[in-house]
């Protein structure tokens, strides 16, 4: 029967063809069903046409769905246009499309995949088509290198694309097919075991139109019943000295990406007497020790002209340049001495390698693959070492996979995090609310931690504070203390995994076993057929932790087995039943997609209960409980489980990246870095990627930390989506990959050690916090006087339009705009109401803002200030020069961030026993400012304390602005209870007065300021007056600009994204402009 519907799934997969043709679709060979009504026209004419079929027409209706998705995004590429590239695969040279599967390597690959893949394998043909005619024709005489990347999501189908793209690759003429398959076995051998099952290969070399595989699936023996590998069969010098380079076979080789493999390759070349080229290599005795290998290993780059490809498998991960440097920074932006000393020094060993080996041929295709691509593309498009040449940038082309509707992202299971802006705190950040609602398939795991029911967390009606508890929760990589319990998120190598002081798993782990064994039995109900069903456990790094735990599953395992199927005692197994209940009700049952499954309605939990007792006892397909890590035996061997294997998978490191686990439905992950970085765990997040047939089923156990952060990374991901999408619009290439990725306080993006050359760069043009910048150093001679002269030119350009201190002061006394007094006695309560703590500070004393001599412009051209700041002679400031305010200024206008700038000249000082200044023509007349010289560190200039007056600010304010500032001020007041601290003395007046009230301007100000060291009976005019200045930048970002897409993050960014951002300097910024 299953041979029956096999052959007619294949005869309906080619069957699609025809209904297209006799549709009269455009295109009919790229046609495939969209929509459920196509999906049922089409099953309907098969049917009619093919009435043998008729009893199987709801296994193909399910095939057809789950194997025709809709994309819903399409394949993205950055190209750079090459000189030294000639186009070259035509129609003709596509050898597949009309051959059959003993003839060509892809036409057996489709033989055997169509089927499975649906429109995934017409979407992978196209995408393969484009990527290998980026590459050079392999029959091309002359020299050529290409380097690309290609990105995809987690668990989307990256390995069938890179086996679709090895086969045309071979079609066309490449002889050597390099692939990096990661740094651990069971991927190596899971790689190894899918190219070599979908390619036409044989055991002896020199077989014409047919692979030979320099390396193998590993061997194993059975010693007293456990199985032990045998041989590795990954690339080594035994097996490579009967294996040439010239035989007319391709030769594919699938390897561990790591410095003893790689060396065996680059021996292996060496041997094989090719030609040399004339510059030496260096293979520094201190990092290469093993005298052996390192005399073996080649003097000098080899020349071969065998055309090769090599596939880097998750090129993020071990390929990256980390060697430690001497000059701290990105590479460009260093001297051209620090540039000579860097390309003199030895990169890391396996990106040497890797670089070393690409340099033995003379025709070489480099090609990526990852599904965080962040190290990659923060690498230095133009590094190079002597020895090794240009690094593993993607020089060439990067391409992003498309996305089918079925594909199940992380936004879609955690959600994408809100934006979330206090402007009391005057922080930006990622909310760390969740409604668990909007989550169903994510459960939150407390009890790896003692005190997850502490009795401080029980509230008086007897249920948990479960804000308390996250709370403390989250302070767990602070905490000094050893944390006690199963397994807490921080734990040693030696923990002893005991919960509640027993040797056993936490409840929530044995719920999620208990889920686990739900969604078996509802699968085979649904399908009446045993697909392989799959348990991630994934808790720590540590192999002796994971032994551990495996042991303590087993022994669950066995209770259930004991309990459910041969156990007497009813009470115990009623109990047991009563704990699988609670799970199918309170979740399982509750979130039933019952419109795409209304099978699910009828289901009830007795059959349920009985497929899950035959499950437990089954002893030809008993339950595996497998060990996925370096020092395990175990692999993931779903094909010698033909009827379906239901397995418990427990792991570290080996099952973070690239491994694929058969019909995941449970994963239980609580594993964390203290400080995470996002593409490891994305990585680590083996849940995402397609569950047809079972959308609604699967579960995700996490602390509710991950929860946050995998809903934070999700913001981030996609943003990093929505650039590559625009840049390829562009048609830009990938070193102008202006590569910015959002990035936020208490995770890294990547590895310090993979990031060298990215920069967290602030948002230069917005700011969540308003600015306020005063110079406090002066030149003496010529260059204060022309700022004298600079500054007179300014008012006298500002035009007659302007208020004065009579029109200033009225307004601040109508608005009652006044400033808080210092006050000793006693602290407001801050529990106290808005409006009662306003009074509170009224009361203990205030001051009415108001102005001796005072002038006010607004709406002042922009122009007009930065020319101004631009010519303005300062001696450098720690941080900033006149010169970078002027250009944030322009940029703000520019960005149509902040048009409005007010520009203010005013005293305090009274004309009595201070000297005054005059302006425009004698119409502007004020009372110089006085200050003392604090510093005389240079002879050309000298440093004063502080020059702007407190209440300057409040010379162009409105009511509303002052208002809002005030309500600000005392609502922080409210939730911190921080008083004034001067000289170490507390006055009770609420803290960040100032602050507060400058958060809430919507004008920039520039106030003006006349000033001298000499009282008025000593001054000279010529040698005793200096003209300083404030500039107030209010805030930029606010809440409800991220409708505007406005930028309200920092930003990792890469070299093409510093450069992109000093054109724009360059562009905005002519100095020519302020002449």
């Amino acid at each position: 029967m299953s041979e029956e519907l096999n052959n007619l799934k294949q005869l309906l997969n080619a069957y699609k063809l025809t209904f297209a043709s006799k549709k009269g679709f455009s295109k009919p060979s790229d046609w495939y069903p969209r929509t459920a009504k196509e999906i049922d026209n089409l099953l309907k004419s098969f049917v009619k046409d093919f009435s043998d079929s008729k009893k199987f027409e709801k296994e193909l209706k399910d095939f057809l769905e789950s194997s025709f998705a809709q994309v819903i995004e399409n394949d993205l590429t950055l190209i750079a246009k090459r000189g030294d590239h000639k186009d070259w695969l035509t129609e003709e040279r596509k050898v597949w499309k009309n051959a059959n599967s003993t003839n060509s390597q892809f036409a057996f690959y489709k033989s055997k995949a169509a089927i499975h893949l649906g429109n995934g394998f017409d979407e992978m043909n196209k995408s393969t088509d484009e990527i290998l005619s980026l590459l050079e024709d392999p029959k091309r005489s002359s020299k050529w290198m290409t380097r690309g990347m290609v990105v995809g999501d987690v668990q989307s189908g990256k390995t069938s694309h890179y086996t679709g793209l090895i086969n045309k690759a071979v079609d066309s003429g490449y002889k050597l097919i390099i692939v990096l398959s990661g740094i651990f076995n069971s991927l190596r051998a899971q790689t190894q075991k899918r190219i070599q099952e979908n390619t036409i290969h044989t055991g002896h070399p020199g077989e014409l139109n047919k692979i030979f595989f320099a390396t193998g699936t590993p061997e194993y023996k059975w010693p007293d019943g456990v199985r032990k590998v045998y041989k590795e069969n990954d690339f080594n010098t035994t097996v490579a000295s009967s294996i040439s380079i010239t035989n007319k076979d391709p030769l594919v080789m699938v390897v561990k990406k790591n410095v003893s493999i790689l060396s065996s390759i680059l021996i292996w070349l060496n041997k094989q007497g090719l030609e040399t080229k004339e510059e030496e290599w260096n293979w520094n005795e201190a990092k290469w020790r093993n005298d052996t290998i390192r005399n073996l290993l080649p003097k000098r780059p080899l020349s071969c002209d065998q055309p090769m490809l090599l596939i880097d498998d998750e090129c993020d991960s071990a390929s990256i340049d980390i060697s430690k440097r001497s000059n701290k920074g990105p590479q460009d932006l260093w001297d051209e001495e620090q540039q000579n000393l860097f390309q003199q020094t030895d990169p890391s060993k396996t990106n040497q390698l890797i670089r070393r080996i690409l340099k033995c041929f003379n025709k070489s295709a480099y090609i990526g693959y990852t599904a965080t691509p962040l190290a990659n593309v923060f690498i230095n498009y133009s590094s190079q070492k002597k020895d090794e040449g240009l690094d593993i940038f993607p020089n060439d082309f990067i391409k992003l996979l498309g996305r089918k509707d079925d594909y199940i992202s992380p936004d879609k299971i955690f959600g994408i995090a809100d934006k979330n802006i206090d402007p009391d705190e005057e922080i930006v950040s990622l909310s760390e609310k969740i409604d668990p609602e909007d989550s169903p398939q994510v459960r939150w795991v407390y009890d790896y931690r003692d005190d997850f029911d502490d009795p401080v967390f029980i509230k008086e009606d007897g249920s948990i504070d479960h804000d308390e508890r996250d709370k403390k929760y989250r302070k767990e990589s602070e905490d000094k203390n050893d944390v006690k319990g199963w397994l807490p998120l921080y734990h040693s190598i030696g923990h002893q995994c005991l919960y509640k002081g027993e040797f056993e798993i936490p409840n929530s782990l044995k719920e999620a076993i208990n889920s686990f064994l739900i969604i078996i039995a509802i699968r085979y109900i649904r399908k009446n057929i045993v697909p392989h069903n799959s348990m991630l456990i994934h808790t720590s790094r540590f192999t002796s932790v994971q032994q551990t735990i495996m042991a303590q599953i087993k022994n669950y395992i066995d209770h259930l087995k004991k309990n459910i199927a041969y156990g007497q005692d009813e009470k115990v197994k009623e109990t047991i039943k009563n704990e699988f209940i609670k799970v199918w009700n309170e979740d399982i049952k509750k979130n039933f997609d019952n419109k795409k499954f209304p099978e699910s309605e009828k289901i009830k939990f007795d059959n349920v209960w009985n497929k899950i007792a035959e499950t437990i006892v089954s002893e030809t397909n008993p339950i595996g409980i497998v060990q996925i890590n370096s020092l395990s035996d175990d692999v993931l061997d779903y094909d010698n489980h033909k009827k379906g294997w239901n397995v418990i998978v427990v792991g570290g490191a080996a099952i973070s990246r690239g491994i694929t686990l058969e019909g995941l439905t449970v994963s239980y992950f609580t594993r964390i870095a203290k400080i995470p970085t996002l593409d490891t765990l994305v990585q680590m997040g083996r849940w995402f990627g397609y569950r047809k047939g079972y959308e609604d089923l699967f579960r995700v156990y996490v602390p509710k930390i991950l929860h946050i952060l995998f809903r934070q990374f999700s913001f981030t991901i996609e943003r990093a989506r929505e650039k590559f999408a625009d840049l390829s619009e562009q048609e830009r290439r990938p070193a102008d990959y202006a590569f910015e990725v959002p990035c936020f306080k208490g995770w890294n993006l990547t590895a310090k050690t993979k990031s060298k050359d990215m920069s967290i760069i602030q948002e230069p043009y917005s700011y969540i916090t308003s600015i306020s910048r005063t110079p406090v150093l002066y030149f003496k001679d010529k260059e204060r006087l022309h700022n004298i002269e600079l500054t007179k030119k300014l008012i006298e350009g500002l035009g007659d339009n302007y208020e004065t201190e009579k029109e200033i002061n009225k307004r601040l006394i109508d608005d009652k705009i006044w400033s808080p007094v210092p006050f000793h006695d006693q602290k407001i309560d801050n529990n106290l109401s808005h409006e009662e703590i306003r009074n509170e500070i009224f009361k203990k004393g205030h001051q009415q803002v108001k102005f001796r001599s005072a002038y006010l412009w607004r709406n002042v051209n922009i122009e007009q200030i930065t020319k101004y700041l631009y010519n303005y002679k300062i001696p450098p400031q720690t941080e900033w020069t006149s010169k970078i305010i002027a250009q944030q200024i322009r940029a703000l206008k520019e960005f149509k961030k902040l048009e409005s700038w007010n520009l203010a000249i005013f005293s305090v000082k009274s004309s009595e026993k201070y000297s005054n200044i005059k302006f425009k023509k004698d119409k502007i007349d004020v009372t110089l400012q006085q200050r003392s010289i604090f510093n005389n560190p240079h002879p050309n200039f000298f440093s004063i304390k502080t020059l702007s007056d407190p209440s300057a600010e409040f010379i162009d304010m409105s009511s509303d602005e002052y208002n809002q500032g005030i309500h600000s001020w005392i609502n922080l007041y409210k939730k911190s209870n921080k008083c004034v601290i001067y000289r170490r003395k507390i006055n009770y007046l609420p803290a960040e007065f100032k602050t507060k009230i400058r958060q809430n301007r919507k004008s920039g100000l520039i106030v003006i300021y006349p000033w001298s060291t000499e009282f008025k009976e000593n001054l000279n005019p010529e040698k005793d007056i200096y003209i300083g200045w404030q500039v107030v930048i209010p805030p930029t970002r606010r809440e409800g600009d991220e409708e505007k897409n406005e930028l309200m993050f920092d930003q990792g960014c890469n070299q093409a994204a510093r450069e992109a951002r000093q054109e724009k300097i360059k562009d905005l910024f002519d100095p020519d402009l302020y002449q």
